[in-house]
């Protein structure tokens, strides 16, 4: 089991941060964003363009540079972000969809006008744990 995934009774929870994992992606998108601000100054020469800039850059790039944290217990499965929390109770999970990198786990229906009917689990280097604890949550509904 790797070290920042835990196992207690209350469910699995484990964590995945993409930019801390890759760390040259992480300083190429940094400088990136510095070097797209700096062009955006030259040609304007208005704050007020950078600061809607690196607005538009930090909500985009927000999910590759905040941790995220899942959990699988007995009430469903949650993840939580720097912001945003998600639960999706067992009773309306209606399948599950397994990729390389992860699982998407799909909901029976969207509860919000904006909700994406379901939350994509990213493995890490959990594969076999997150898929066992899963199946067997969802042998129990």
């Amino acid at each position: 089991m790797n070290r920042q995934a835990s196992k207690n009774e209350d469910g699995y929870t484990w964590r995945v941060h993409l930019a801390a994992d890759r760390p040259i992606r992480s300083v190429i998108g940094l400088m990136s964003v510095g070097f797209v601000l700096g062009i955006i100054y030259q040609v304007t020469e208005e704050m007020f363009f950078c600061a809607i800039a690196l607005g538009v850059f930090m909500i985009t790039l927000a999910p590759f540079y905040r941790q995220i944290t899942y959990t699988i217990d007995g009430n469903g499965i949650t993840q939580r972000g720097l912001v945003l929390h998600k639960t999706l109770p067992w009773r309306e999970v209606s399948r599950y969809s397994v990729s390389q990198t992860g699982v998407f786990v799909s909901a029976k229906s969207k509860r919000f006008w904006f909700d994406t009917r379901g939350i994509f689990l990213m493995f890490k280097n959990n594969r076999e744990a997150v898929l066992a604890r899963l199946e067997k949550e969802l042998a129990k509904v």
